[in-house]
């Protein structure tokens, strides 16, 4: 445990992600990263990086992500201001955002 915690925390440290979420079979994860619209989803030897779409606006915030089944991971996200949250559904078959909606 403490040992993968070590590596995962270097690893982590050694680009912009600022936290880590781990699908419940480990087979993907997701990186939020310090640019707070963007986030990459990765599984072993692969990985894709997006941003919100232009609907989410440029000042959309991603604040924490949760995989919702073993192929989606659904972020939560505020705009600048932090009156709104939206939520967005990302589904890595298809590589995309499949449902965005405001949620407050």
């Amino acid at each position: 445990g403490d040992k993968v915690a070590e590596m995962t925390a270097q690893r982590v440290a050694d680009n912009s992600t600022m936290a880590r979420y781990w699908s419940e079979d480990g087979t993907y994860w997701v990186n939020l990263t310090a640019e707070k619209n963007s986030f990459s989803v990765s599984t072993k030897g692969y990985g894709v990086g997006r941003t919100l779409p232009e609907q989410a606006g440029e000042d959309a915030e991603i604040y924490t992500a949760q995989w919702i089944s073993e192929q989606r991971v659904q972020l939560m996200f505020t705009t600048q201001d932090g009156s709104r949250i939206w939520r967005a559904v990302y589904d890595t078959s298809s590589e995309s955002i499949v449902f965005i909606e405001e949620y407050s």
